[in-house]
């Protein structure tokens, strides 16, 4: 889960993880924004969401819990998620307030329901 850099229309500038979701049918990568590496408290991040033939998926709702899971608990902010086309998600006020690994326990509805969870280390 080592960060690469990844400068696209100078937005984008590290990719956090790429999972696939519990069907198999999703593939998402989750990149920061605006920086190359996640700090503790809020932060912005882009989800960029595909088919199984890599073509980005619109009209999801993205539903997105940071989790911690040695400490049993999520953060008391909840994201807010805006879909952007062609397969990206802008989730906002991500609240990672200790450092340690974090999980974004995501799921997806549209018509069907799956899940997703990236995670990632925050110093």
């Amino acid at each position: 889960m080592g960060l690469s850099a990844c400068a696209v229309g100078g937005t984008r500038t590290g990719e956090l993880d790429a999972v696939k979701s519990d069907s198999g049918a999703l593939s998402v990568v989750v990149e920061t924004l605006p920086r190359v590496s996640l700090d503790r408290g809020t932060n912005a991040l882009e989800f960029v969401v595909t088919d199984s033939a890599g073509a980005g998926v619109d009209g999801l709702s993205l539903d997105v819990v940071p989790w911690m899971p040695v400490m049993g608990h999520g953060a008391s902010v909840v994201p807010t998620v805006q879909a952007e086309g062609s397969g990206k998600y802008l989730v906002e006020n991500v609240e990672l307030f200790m450092p340690g690994l974090w999980q974004l326990r995501t799921t997806f509805s549209n018509g069907t329901t799956d899940h997703a969870v990236p995670s990632f280390e925050v110093q």
